[in-house]
């Protein structure tokens, strides 16, 4: 049996943060991992999503090509090359991830990690085997959520997991959920010129966002031909004459609407499933694993981080938590600052936010709200790339001037917003930011514009 100071059971984000932190300190490392290495964000996620987005727009971009003077008559995608070149994309990033892990010696083994005792873990489907760990750390992550709706197993009926090993574009598709995720892919739709139809139970989609980045986004898919519901509870999915049909109840009022798939986007639940032996209680909140500040959970010696845990589900934040977990494992402190934590959408034009909406600041007694809003029309970049409307807001302190959030939508707004979050995080002010020379031209000029007194 072999022992190890630390083992991670799930190989994604906060797992391969964690191990790779454990092992550089000089711990011997375990990761277990029942699929591939990366985990959801790799494989079934973020990056295989964002291929597929990439050759959305540079369709979109060729569709467009006389504006810059060139001929590109009748362009064509095709989406089982799309398909394969995310596959391509993907199997180079895990086998990246692999040398990683192997240059900083992480053993790896593969299966389904089960902890049978404090420090006793079983593994089984691959090497079937136990292992000992003086600490161990739970990043097993979380899985596409199922609503109770009757007829989400009908075929045709899938979940993001599905729907991204899918090779045909399908003419008629519903979303049922609004938010990043049903977005992300009603944008593709959108872009490939197909129907599309969002069917959100909130009163607007991207429930958790500033207002206006909700009301643009809403604006920019109506443009391209989405349909998006709003307070729209989908009741039953049945068949009908080769297709679907989805019936729903809109502000009171029965509806239905027909699709050739339907994708259920209705966010995701943490994977806890096996995880712990049947004698071994593991309090949880609301599906997830309960954890304090210090990532410890109620069993001594096990610890936990990551989508597992709960709360906003981003992959940044799993591998900053994995990391911090370890430090507390190890009697460190933490040395990542949890407090700010940036969220992205890879919609055309991107939206990225970070720190309190306006909403948010009033809610945390906030007095005096300052709101500053910058239109990129009239950034140079975006003026040249043809980006079309977005815009830059940032929100700060009244009283001291200090900047508390942002939200931004925008080309390259996943980019720009690391320079906020840093702003935020040092509690630096509106003056701050306007005094700092930015290039010219770049889409970041937009922030001189948008602090400026």
């Amino acid at each position: 049996m072999d022992y190890f100071d630390i083992a991670v059971i799930g190989g994604g984000p906060g797992g391969c943060s964690a191990a790779a932190a454990a092992a550089k300190k000089g711990y011997s490392t375990v990761m277990i991992e029942k699929a591939e290495l990366g985990g959801t964000c790799l494989n079934r996620g973020c990056i295989p999503t964002k291929s597929l987005l990439q050759g959305a727009e540079l369709y979109q971009h060729i569709q467009s090509a006389h504006r810059w003077g060139l001929s590109a008559e009748n362009p064509m995608y095709h989406m089982d090359r799309m398909q394969l070149r995310a596959e391509e994309v993907v199997t180079k990033l895990r086998e990246d991830l692999r040398q990683t892990m192997h240059r900083n010696h992480v053993c790896i083994k593969k299966g389904r990690g089960q902890i049978e005792a404090p420090g006793q873990i079983h593994i089984s489907g691959g090497q079937d085997e136990t292992v000992m760990a003086g600490k161990i750390l739970i990043a097993s992550g979380s899985v596409p959520a199922v609503p109770p709706i009757p007829g989400v197993l009908l075929p045709g009926v899938m979940t993001s997991n599905e729907f991204l090993k899918e090779k045909k574009v399908y003419d008629r598709l519903v979303i049922i959920g609004g938010g990043v995720i049903g977005i992300e892919f009603a944008s593709l739709y959108a872009m490939l010129g197909r129907q599309t139809t969002i069917l959100e139970a909130a009163e607007k989609i991207l429930p958790g966002m500033d207002k206006e980045i909700s009301q643009s986004v809403r604006m920019m898919l109506r443009q391209r031909g989405c349909r998006v519901h709003t307070g729209a509870f989908v009741e039953k999915i049945e068949t009908s004459g080769g297709g679907l049909v989805c019936f729903y109840k809109e502000n009171g009022v029965s509806c239905s609407t027909e699709a050739d798939a339907v994708l259920l986007a209705v966010g995701r639940r943490a994977d806890t499933q096996g995880l712990i032996r049947e004698n071994m209680i593991l309090e949880t909140e609301k599906g997830c694993i309960k954890i304090n500040g210090d990532y410890e959970t109620n069993l001594p010696g096990i610890y936990a981080a990551g989508d597992v845990t709960g709360g906003i589900q981003l992959a940044h934040k799993a591998a900053a938590e994995g990391e911090n977990a370890v430090c507390c494992m190890l009697g460190e402190k933490a040395g990542i600052y949890m407090k700010t934590v940036p969220s992205c959408i890879y919609t055309y034009p991107e939206i990225a936010s970070a720190g309190f909406t306006e909403e948010e600041a009033r809610n945390a007694g906030i007095l005096k709200i300052i709101k500053k809003k910058y239109p990129m029309t009239g950034n140079c970049r975006t003026v040249i790339a043809d980006g079309g409307r977005g815009f830059i807001k940032v929100i700060a302190d009244g009283e001291t001037g200090r900047i508390l959030g942002a939200q931004i939508m925008c080309l390259r707004a996943t980019d720009i917003i690391g320079e906020m979050t840093v702003a935020i995080n040092q509690g630096m002010t509106l003056g701050d930011m306007s005094s700092i020379i930015r290039p010219h031209p770049t889409f970041e000029e937009g922030i001189t514009e948008a602090v400026r007194e």
